[in-house]
């Protein structure tokens, strides 16, 4: 994922498209390197796949972590919207706060410089 961190927006337009692909190898890695790039153009691309329910669980459950990263209350929106689809990623995320611990501590999040180091935790 890092070197996709590293090169920032402009990879966001060729990421949205090749994540459609459930062939695209590393596909997971696009998915957080998009909720790190943070471009709210990728929203909707996320919310499509996060509501795909032929895709995995864990790629509907990587995009959800990715929308929270862009945007905490759309991702939560988006969530609400999966609900009853038997997705089990977030099994206590049921309002804002919840949500929120969720995102923490599921979201891959990796600042540039971190990306850049290669520093990990």
């Amino acid at each position: 994922m890092d070197p996709l961190i590293l090169a920032g927006g402009g990879v966001v337009p060729i990421l949205e498209k090749e994540v459609m692909d459930p062939k695209m190898p590393n596909r997971r890695y696009a998915i957080g390197a998009l909720g790190n790039i943070r471009h709210r153009s990728s929203i909707p691309v996320l919310t499509r796949l996060a509501k795909m329910e032929s895709e995995e669980d864990f790629i509907r459950c990587d995009s959800l972590i990715a929308i929270g990263m862009i945007d905490d209350r759309e991702g939560l929106r988006v969530l609400n919207s999966v609900k009853g689809s038997g997705l089990q990623c977030f099994p206590d995320a049921t309002n804002e706060s919840s949500y929120r611990q969720w995102l923490r501590l599921s979201a891959p999040e990796r600042t540039f410089f971190e990306a850049l180091l290669g520093w990990h935790s």
